[in-house]
């Protein structure tokens, strides 16, 4: 028979953008502590964005250098809430420029077969943006084996539409240009899919415009208790692009978001809990989970924000749920394009009131089935992958290398000192 515990798999997912800044060990782990579960789950992921400065993410090993100190926070975190009878260890690591992810466990047996694959989506084809994924199988005795798909990604920035659309495409780019190398990139027939990050969507549309409307601009004059639940809820509903877009059917097609009750976690001066008035409010780290199930939909048991820890202009965003062995229904068609299908649970926040007030399509006019989006990995993909990224990552590190560097200045000088000798010379 199958325990009740172990009848589903128990998930911790959370993100994180430091803003390149090195994670304080102390203050990470007494905000992040509280918030785990008291019960232990079966997988713990950690997915960060700019855990190192540009220089250092140009470069594989010091940005991994910088992924690993995260990483033993992460373990110390596990641990000090824990205590150390559970033997908590890393399965999966990997990153793109300052992008990265790991998963830790305290049932390692139970996981099997892990992949990790990689994509770039910055300008000129370098990782200042992407994302970066971790595909393992989860084993249980009792049952079939599943497997889970975790992508960790950071989007392009700024307000107006065409930076929306540019995270749109992002979106898209990171799903369908991971390469886990078993012939499907994030979404794949047999597994659970979830999405998380600083995905960047805004609540101003129009750039350089002050704070769009007095609702928002209370954020910055009152202290966050002033908020509750539904008020937040308002605000998310009216000016979030992100749940906007999902319900215009532009992004996310098959996947869900718990509701949100948290305070916008970006833009705060660092050390402090007051936002910065030179950017709107905005939830720009979320989670998403795929939700296409036949039946058993997952079960969200907490999805909320960290406000204690100060360090970055970003908080912590976390999200504890329970998904079924069971995998949900494919969004992959035969040929390799995007299906689209229900949702097995309506979101929260989009009711009949709010689709007359949005203009949005009613959800028995919702249209489903196959698309012409072609959702696995291409070979143009894996080439600029391969070639593309390393060219503009190598440019870049060695650009800010010689710009923003003593020696690297002093190199400059040398060359162009030898450059104006030879040219002297050859008259």
């Amino acid at each position: 028979m199958v325990s009740e515990r172990d009848s589903k798999i128990s998930l911790f997912l959370t993100t994180f953008n430091v803003a390149k800044q090195p994670l304080h060990a102390a203050d990470y782990i007494s905000s992040v502590a509280p918030a785990l579960p008291e019960e232990p789950c079966h997988l713990y992921v950690f997915g960060f964005q700019e855990f190192c400065s540009v220089m250092d993410s140009c470069f594989e090993e010091p940005a991994t250098f910088h992924l690993i100190q995260e990483n033993r926070i992460a373990l110390d975190t596990l641990r000090n809430k824990y205590g150390h009878g559970l033997n908590f260890t890393t399965i999966g690591f990997c990153h793109v420029g300052a992008t990265g992810i790991f998963a830790i466990t305290p049932f390692p047996s139970r996981f099997r077969d892990c992949k990790t694959a990689t994509v770039s989506c910055g300008n000129g084809g370098s990782s200042l943006k992407g994302g970066a994924g971790i595909r393992v199988r989860y084993v249980c005795e009792e049952s079939e084996p599943t497997e889970l798909t975790f992508a960790n990604a950071h989007l392009g920035a700024y307000e107006g539409e065409v930076y929306y659309q540019r995270r749109v495409k992002n979106v898209w780019t990171v799903m369908r240009a991971l390469d886990f190398g078993d012939g499907y990139s994030f979404l794949k027939p047999t597994s659970h899919g979830f999405f998380m990050g600083d995905l960047n969507f805004r609540t101003c549309k129009n750039p350089g415009d002050e704070l769009p409307t007095a609702e928002l601009s209370r954020l910055r004059d009152q202290t966050h208790e002033s908020y509750s639940k539904e008020d937040v809820e308002k605000l998310v509903l009216k000016y979030d692009e992100l749940l906007q877009g999902k319900s215009n059917g532009d992004v996310f097609t098959g996947f869900s978001e718990a509701c949100i009750s948290f305070t916008p976690t970006y833009k705060y001066h660092p050390n402090t809990a007051i936002y910065n008035s030179k950017r709107c409010p905005s939830w720009c780290d979320r989670i998403l989970f795929q939700n296409t199930y036949r039946k058993n939909a997952p079960e969200v048991h907490a999805y909320n924000s960290i406000d204690t820890y100060l360090r970055s202009d970003h908080r912590p965003v976390y999200l504890h749920i329970t998904v079924p062995h069971d995998a949900p229904e494919s969004m992959i068609g035969h040929n390799g394009n995007l299906v689209i299908l229900p949702s097995a649970v309506p979101s929260r926040h989009v009711t009949q009131a709010t689709r007359q007030e949005m203009s949005l399509p009613e959800e028995d006019d919702l249209v489903s089935g196959p698309t012409s989006m072609y959702m696995k990995c291409t070979a143009i993909d894996k080439l600029k992958q391969l070639l593309v990224r390393r060219v503009a990552d190598t440019s870049l590190g060695y650009g800010v290398w010689l710009g923003s560097t003593p020696k690297g200045r002093l190199t400059l000088l040398v060359a162009f000192l030898l450059i104006w000798i030879l040219i002297y010379l050859s008259r």
